[in-house]
């Protein structure tokens, strides 16, 4: 699979004036069909963008090419995404981690069927004390670290990562208090976990919350 970017300008005449338009991606698939993607949110689009769009899927087709308009990704994949993106380095692949996430990931059930649930009060450090300034949404965006009490190979904090879904609100806000639910991603991790116990969130190495009086947990494997 190929991608390019902005990779040709489209030329035409809409009866007035000369108009161009330089599509936002070109993609070549591995089966050998090839498609062009414009982007632009919906609220965004003015008639004379609709225009345009409508231009570049005609000439697609003549090409013998597809054409898709996309808008806003939706928030939680755009989260997840901007998460995973931080650990796209190769310092960051950890050759067992990497064979335990395809293993876990060869075959699409939900995370919240595989790995169980563990249910706790979550505070949320204020605004400020900690670098966070924006509400966390309520759905299960993908957190990435939790001090739940291991150590790494040299004495310091190993943390581990659990998805997060706020109970009954759309967002908790810096400073707010709500009951949570962490879905582990690697469960032998947090066989240890035991109600009452204190579990710091991390979201860089400041501490960004903290969850305490666990009152359900439940790790499946």
């Amino acid at each position: 699979m190929g991608i390019a970017s902005q990779p040709f300008w489209l030329h035409w005449h809409d009866g007035e004036r000369e108009r161009r338009h330089a599509p936002d991606y070109f993609v070549r698939r591995a089966d050998g069909s090839a498609g062009v993607v414009d982007v632009r949110a919906d609220e965004r689009i003015e008639p004379r963008d609709a225009e345009v769009f409508e231009v570049t899927r005609l000439a697609c087709r003549q090409a013998g090419w597809g054409f898709e308009r996309v808008g806003v990704p939706e928030e939680v994949l755009l989260a997840n995404v901007r998460w995973l993106s931080r650990y796209r380095h190769p310092r960051c692949r950890r050759g067992p981690v990497v064979d335990r996430l395809r293993e876990a990931f060869a075959a699409p059930v939900p995370l919240m069927v595989r790995n169980g649930v563990i249910r706790a009060d979550l505070t949320l450090r204020p605004a400020a004390e900690a670098r966070r300034t924006t509400p966390i949404s309520g759905a299960a965006v993908l957190r990435p670290m939790w001090d739940i009490g291991h150590l790494s190979p040299t004495g310091g904090r190993a943390v581990s990562i659990a998805s997060l879904c706020v109970e009954n609100m759309p967002v908790l806000e810096p400073g707010g208090r709500a009951t949570v639910r962490l879905v582990p991603l690697t469960p032998s991790q947090w066989t240890h976990v035991q109600p009452g116990q204190r579990i710091t969130m991390h979201e860089d190495r400041t501490t960004a919350g903290v969850l305490f009086q666990i009152s359900v947990g439940r790790v499946r494997f």
